[in-house]
C-alpha cells in the first residue's frame, strides 16, 4: 500500500506503571513494516543518558501516542515533563498534522489541554477497533510525511535547478537550453514565462526602470520648482544681488507671490519660506551603531509597510515604532492584544550582497506569539528566504526552529535550549544563498538559494490567533561585511 521509504517513527510515552499494555502496542506496532516504534524500555541502553535519549526521539519522531490511565494522569515526575515536551513539539507543525495522538488505556480524564483531540480507547470491548483506529490514523501521517518529503525534495532540485542556472549566466544558459529538446514553441514560451529565474530577473528590471523613472520625474520636479520660485521671488531693478531660494519638492513652499499686476519697483518681495517636509535627508544612523544611541534608525523599515513613521530629524525614527523602541543598546518590544488571525509585524533592513549578521534575542514572555528572524530576497516575509522561529511557550526553554516562510512547513529545528541570557542566532550569507547558525555552534541550517544581490534582514514577530503577548529585546546587534 505505501511506497517504500523511511518508516514512520513513532513515539510511545506512558507512565512506569502502565509498561505492560504499552508494551503490547509497541509489539503489535512492530510488526508493521512501514512502522518504527520508539519504546524507552526497548531502545535506551545500559549507560546512556536516558533523558537525553528521549528527547532526541520526541524530536526525531512523526508521531507521538501519548498513553494515559488512571495510575499515570495523576503522576508527578518526568512523564508531566515529557508531555509537555512533546505538547511544545506538536505545536510547531503545520495545521492539519497529524502529531499528537491521546490513548486511553482505561476509563480516565485526559489532560484538559489535549481534549481537542480525538482520542483511542485501548480498552474494552473497543480495543479491537481502538488499534485499527489506531493505524488508520498512522497511516494518514505516514501520507502526510510522505508529501512533505516529496514537496522537500522538489524543491531542493528547483533551488539546485535556479543555481545552476544563476552560475552559468544568462548568454550560456540560452546556449545550454538550445543544445536541448525543447516542446513545441508555444509551451516552450509558457515554460519560459514560469521560470523562476526569469521573473526574478524581469522583476528586476522593472524595479530599475521604475527607479529610473522616479529619478527622472524627481529631477524634472526640482527643476520647474526652482524655475517658479525664481520667477516669482526674483529682485527688483533696486537689488544689486539676487536672494537665496530655497528649493524645495512641494509647489506650496514658496510662500503667496504679489501678483504680477500689482508689482512696481518700489516693491520688495519676501524671502522668508519656510519647508515643512517630513523626510530631511540626513543621513541615517548605522545599524548596529543606532541602538547604542537610543535610536530606531531610519534604515530600518517597519512591516507590513502601512505602519505610519515620522523621522527625528537626526537620522532616526520617532519612537516607538510601532511596538518596537531602542532603549540602553537594546531593540525592545512589548505586544500584546486579540487576534482574530495571526499576524506579523517587524522591522527590515538592507543588507550588503555578502557578509554576517549576529543578533541576540530574550524575552521574558512569549504567550501565542512566536519570534520570526530571517534574511529575504525581497522586504516582504512571503519571499524567498531563510526564516529561523523560537515558536511560544516557556520563556525558560525553548526550540528554535527553521521553517519555509512561503508554506509555514517545519524544515530542521534544535532540541529544546535553555534560554539563559538569550538566543543568540548568524546569518552567513553571499550573493546567492544565505544559512544560519544558532551561536555558540550549536545548531546549522542547510544553505538556503536566495537569488538576490541584494537582501533584507527581518526581525519581528508572529501573533496567533486569540490573545497574544510578548515581551522582549533584540540587543547585541552585529553586522559584518
Amino acid at each position: 500500500m505505501f511506497t517504500q521509504q523511511r518508516p514512520l517513527k513513532v513515539f510511545l510515552s506512558y507512565a512506569s506503571q502502565d509498561r505492560p499494555a504499552v508494551r503490547e502496542i509497541y509489539d503489535a506496532l512492530k510488526l508493521e513494516s512501514w512502522i518504527d516504534p520508539w519504546l524507552d524500555n526497548a531502545k535506551i541502553r545500559p549507560g546512556e543518558d536516558w533523558q537525553l535519549v528521549i528527547e532526541t526521539a520526541v524530536d526525531e519522531a512523526d508521531v507521538a501516542i501519548l498513553c494515559f490511565s488512571n495510575q499515570s494522569v495523576s503522576k508527578e515526575g518526568f512523564v508531566q515533563r515529557e508531555i509537555r515536551y512533546v505538547y511544545d513539539i506538536a505545536l510547531e507543525k503545520p495545521e492539519g498534522t497529524i502529531f499528537l495522538i491521546p490513548l486511553r488505556l482505561d476509563e480516565c480524564e485526559i489532560p484538559r489541554k489535549l481534549r481537542f483531540l480525538q482520542r483511542v480507547d485501548y480498552f474494552g470491548a473497543e480495543k479491537t477497533n481502538a488499534y485499527s483506529d489506531l493505524l488508520d490514523a498512522l497511516k494518514v501521517r505516514y501520507d502526510q510525511k510522505l508529501r512533505a518529503e516529496d514537496n522537500h525534495h522538489a524543491q531542493k532540485e528547483r533551488e539546485k535547478t535556479d543555481r545552476n542556472v544563476v552560475g552559468v549566466g544568462s548568454a550560456a544558459a540560452e546556449k545550454v537550453a538550445q543544445t536541448k529538446v525543447e516542446p513545441a514553441p508555444a509551451e516552450n514560451h509558457r515554460r519560459r514565462e514560469t521560470s523562476p529565474t526569469e521573473k526574478l530577473r524581469r522583476k528586476r528590471k522593472r524595479r530599475i526602470n521604475s527607479t529610473i523613472m522616479a529619478s527622472l520625474i524627481g529631477v524634472a520636479g526640482t527643476i520647474i520648482t526652482t524655475l517658479i520660485a525664481f520667477y516669482l521671488n526674483r529682485p527688483t531693478p533696486t537689488q544689486t544681488s539676487p536672494p537665496m531660494a530655497t528649493a524645495t519638492l512641494t509647489s506650496t513652499a514658496t510662500g503667496t507671490p504679489t501678483p504680477p499686476a500689482t508689482n512696481t519697483a518700489t516693491s520688495t518681495p519676501t524671502t522668508t519660506t519656510t519647508p515643512t517636509t517630513t523626510f530631511t535627508g540626513v543621513t541615517p544612523f548605522p545599524l548596529g551603531e543606532d541602538w547604542l544611541a537610543g535610536c530606531v534608525s531610519t534604515l530600518w523599515k517597519p512591516y507590513p509597510t502601512d505602519i505610519p513613521v515620522t523621522e527625528r530629524g537626526d537620522g532616526c525614527w520617532n519612537e516607538p515604532v510601532y511596538v518596537f523602541e531602542a532603549e540602553n543598546g537594546d531593540l525592545d518590544f512589548l505586544a500584546q492584544g486579540r487576534n482574530e488571525e495571526s499576524k506579523i509585524y517587524g522591522l527590515f533592513a538592507r543588507i550588503p550582497e555578502r557578509g554576517t549578521v549576529t543578533v541576540k534575542v530574550r524575552f521574558s514572555e512569549l504567550t501565542n506569539v512566536d519570534i520570526w528572524l530571517g534574511v529575504f530576497a525581497e522586504q516582504d516575509v512571503t519571499s524567498q528566504g531563510l526564516l529561523m522561529t523560537i515558536p511560544h511557550g516557556s520563556a525558560n526553554k525553548r526550540v528554535i526552529v527553521q521553517k519555509d516562510p512561503r508554506t509555514g512547513e517545519t524544515i530542521t529545528g534544535t532540541r529544546l535550549l535553555e534560554q539563559g541570557n538569550g538566543f543568540s542566532i548568524s546569518f552567513t550569507f553571499t550573493a546567492n544563498s544565505a544559512r544560519s547558525t544558532v551561536n555558540p555552534s550549536v545548531f546549522f541550517t542547510d544553505s538556503v538559494s536566495i537569488p538576490s544581490s541584494q537582501k533584507w534582514l527581518f526581525l519581528g514577530y508572529k501573533s496567533l490567533v486569540g490573545y497574544y503577548r510578548a515581551e522582549g529585546r533584540f540587543l547585541e546587534f552585529e553586522l559584518v561585511e
